[in-house]
């Protein structure tokens, strides 16, 4: 197994070094490090990145300017699989210059573990591991595109989250919120008799801290870079960022939304699962929805049954797929057409084909029964956001 470390660094200061650092901890076989802008670069006085003695022999620093922070995990990609050895997988971490993988030391136990069961069962197919991230306030998000076989991946499009794999398939790894009632509701017998439990992160489970408001005061700014914000306003759509009233000041989270001028709802819906942009607050329907595939649905009634979330889609899903529900720090569960559900606190459900395993981050989950839109997607992608496959 090869394990490359990635790190995507702007004027980070000192924080660099510790980005660098956790990933010689988790003996990673080499550490490129991409200094320079996604977009236009930042005129205020802001001190810049230093390694330090982090630069040794494993670090390979490289300095440039990239249109897009896509363009810029691109060239992350490009230089990782110049370092692929014949018969040795290639995972990667990636890690923003404001944030550290803790635990590291125990990352390859975990992908080796990975690697030895897809040699025992040929049939899976991992394409990453989620990655929890914390904020410094304490709050959890999955990061589902930041530790990747980069083997696996062969282009990144539009969005750091959206890449193509080597099937020729285009798979979304936005991140997922991890919220308290997903923790807790699994958890209730144990609450409930007054029995400790363990919050996430486990002990040795390898996860990110988000160190954005360590950075100097004139490098802060909000998790989506403000040049995709650009991209869309040149693109010619209304773009709304709204800060989370109820977050703490700095945590670098916020709603963007995105108005597509005559467009029907289900290809915006399509346009959505790829850039993980949120709906407008006025498309929130007051009905109980779930959302199958990244793409929402209406309950017409609750509760329901399997066989009557397997209807919602257009086609349904057919008998050739299982549908699964996603219940976050726990493998996903089998929704069989019987089971009788009441989805208040979990509400997302996918589908994969039967010979894949369950609790996985295969190849896309759904993405055979939307191989026939891919081909219409990408090209609405291409022509709303000017996308441009030349170099930087």
């Amino acid at each position: 197994m090869i394990l490359l470390g990635l790190v995507s660094s702007y004027l980070e200061g000192e924080l660099l070094r510790g980005a660098v650092e956790s990933l010689l901890e988790a003996r990673c076989d080499q550490v490129l490090c991409l200094e320079g802008p996604a977009g236009e670069p930042i005129e205020a006085d802001v001190p810049a990145s230093d390694l330090g003695a982090a630069l040794e022999r494993r670090v390979t620093l490289r300095s440039g300017r990239w249109r897009t922070d896509a363009r810029k995990r691109q060239a992350m990609l490009e230089w990782a699989h110049a370092q692929k050895v014949e018969g040795e997988t290639l995972w990667g971490v990636i890690v923003d210059a404001d944030e550290v993988l803790v635990n590291g030391r125990y990352l390859r136990d975990w992908l080796l573990r990975l690697d030895y069961h897809e040699q025992l069962n040929p049939e899976a197919q991992y394409l990453g591991r989620p990655l929890r991230l914390m904020e410094l306030d304490g709050s959890l998000a999955w990061l589902r595109g930041r530790l990747l076989r980069l083997d696996r991946i062969t282009k990144y499009k539009v969005s750091t989250s959206v890449f193509e794999t080597t099937q020729g398939l285009y798979t979304n790894a936005g991140n997922l919120e991890d919220s308290y009632t997903d923790w807790a509701r699994p958890r209730a017998v144990y609450l409930e008799g007054d029995r400790m439990v363990v919050r996430p992160p486990l002990p040795t489970e390898p996860f990110l801290v988000h160190r954005s408001l360590l950075r100097h005061p004139l490098r802060s700014g909000l998790r989506m870079h403000e040049q995709e914000r650009s991209e869309l306003l040149a693109a010619g759509m209304k773009v709304d960022a709204q800060a989370n009233s109820d977050l703490p000041t700095g945590s670098g989270r916020s709603e963007i939304h995105v108005e597509l001028p005559a467009a029907s709802l289900d290809k915006m819906n399509l346009i959505r699962q790829f850039l993980a942009v949120s709906p407008s607050p006025e498309e929130q329907p007051d009905e109980t929805t779930v959302t199958i595939d990244r793409l929402k649905f209406v309950l017409p009634e609750r509760p329901t049954t399997g066989r009557d979330l397997r209807q919602l889609g257009n086609p349904p899903v057919s008998d050739d797929y299982d549908l699964w529900m996603i219940v976050p720090g726990h493998d996903d569960e089998l929704v069989r057409n019987d089971d009788v559900l009441d989805p208040i606190g979990f509400r997302r459900f996918f589908t994969s084909p039967r010979v894949i395993n369950a609790g996985r981050f295969p190849f896309p989950r759904g993405a055979d029964r939307m191989s026939d839109r891919i081909a219409d997607l990408e090209a609405t992608i291409s022509k709303t956001l000017h996308v441009l496959d030349a170099e930087p």
